[in-house]
């Protein structure tokens, strides 16, 4: 959590202040955990370019154990009240523009999902439920050889997260990495 947001006030200054040292010219996201969806997606996508809902367990294996159990929750129920929240939130802006006798073109704000989505599956509901993009990092972490013990501050078992005393074979993760987004690409029919 950013300590200098504490509600949507803070959030849109802080958009402020990022597109003003970008020139504007880099794209602004909001990530948001998979809580209160709707109504975060609508107050995120009043300034942000696009929003990634993070659902599944709450942090990684170095997070505190109670947060890995209880708080975590399911990414793609939360897509729905994401794109229902971001939709709404463009036809409320669309219907005050035309009352000011205005008329704007929209971009639909883009949606990322994030949070244990592996399986092509999976990334198929994604996207029928409204996901501009799937985020996989789960899936990297489990192509590389992590076991998902949640062990990973300093206690990792396949040295991922640290070194145990030998490295990492690099060349073999990123081969690992090529031959899933391969598998992937295949199963989507991309």
């Amino acid at each position: 959590r950013n300590m200098d947001i504490i509600g949507p006030e803070d959030l849109f200054a802080k958009i402020q202040e990022l597109r003003i040292a970008t020139g504007g010219n880099i794209p602004i996201g909001v990530k948001i955990a998979a809580t209160d969806v709707y109504h975060d997606a609508i107050i995120a996508s009043r300034m942000a370019d696009f929003i990634t809902v993070d659902g599944m367990s709450a942090g990684t294996g170095a997070s505190p154990e109670i947060a890995q159990s209880y708080l975590g929750i399911q990414t793609i129920p939360a897509i729905v009240q994401a794109r229902k929240g971001t939709d709404d939130m463009a036809a409320q802006l669309y219907k005050t523009l035309r009352r000011m006798d205005r008329t704007v073109d929209f971009e639909e704000i883009a949606l990322i999902v994030s949070g244990g989505i592996i399986f092509p599956n999976e990334m198929y509901t994604s996207f029928a439920l409204g996901a501009n993009m799937v985020s996989v990092g789960t899936a990297i972490e489990l192509a590389i050889g992590c076991t998902a013990c949640h062990s990973c501050h300093d206690h990792c078992p396949v040295d991922i997260t640290t070194t145990g005393g030998k490295a990492m074979d690099i060349d073999r993760a990123a081969e690992s990495i090529v031959r899933y987004f391969e598998r992937t690409k295949k199963s989507l029919a991309l």
